[in-house]
């Protein structure tokens, strides 16, 4: 069985980028850091494929949805 390759562009935002927004393409990589709010969005016509790896303290969720408890 083959493994997917990466596709389509990923739109990043969070306020650490100028004008608050970053387009990823096919192959690029990406490293999210904890403690801000960030959001990826496929805006486009084609699939986004990613590769993930996810390092994270065991029995805490992959992403917090209650912005509440996030950083501000």
């Amino acid at each position: 069985m083959s493994r997917p390759r990466p596709q389509g562009e990923l739109a990043h935002y969070a306020y650490i980028y100028p004008g608050g927004v970053h387009v990823y393409s096919a192959g690029e990589s990406i490293i999210e850091g904890a403690g801000y709010p960030h959001e990826g969005r496929n805006e486009g016509d084609e699939d986004v494929v990613l590769m993930v790896t996810y390092v994270i303290p065991e029995g805490q969720p992959l992403a917090e949805t209650d912005l509440a408890n996030c950083d501000h």
